[in-house]
């Protein structure tokens, strides 16, 4: 359980691109890969917890763009929204409704 939550703490103080937190990058790391896809049922703890971390992908994309928000103010661009949606790769579909208050909100 700790390499499960140092793992995620890693992925999520990285200060490179966001990565998604998937179950299975999360094996990667921590070099359990086959027990966290197939085994989890063994390790009920673990589930749990990991439910209330892993990311959808809307929420995934929200953290993309708050991070290419953070980038952009960093290399002082102007933050609009095709800007923000190009250095996070968010595609314009997928783009959420609130974007424009994201950019505006202090991250």
């Amino acid at each position: 359980m700790r390499l499960v939550e140092s793992a995620v703490s890693e992925i999520l103080n990285s200060n490179t691109k966001p990565q998604k937190i998937t179950s299975g990058r999360i094996g990667l790391m921590i070099g359990k890969k086959a027990l966290l896809e197939k085994h989890l049922d063994k390790l009920p703890n673990t589930n749990a917890w990991l439910q209330n971390v892993l990311e959808s992908d809307g929420q995934f994309r929200i953290r993309k763009i708050k991070w290419a928000i953070k980038e952009l103010e960093k290399e002082e661009q102007e933050l609009s929204v095709w800007r923000v949606l190009r250095k996070a790769t968010v595609r314009t579909e997928h783009c959420p409704p609130d974007i424009e208050e994201l950019i505006r909100s202090p991250v």
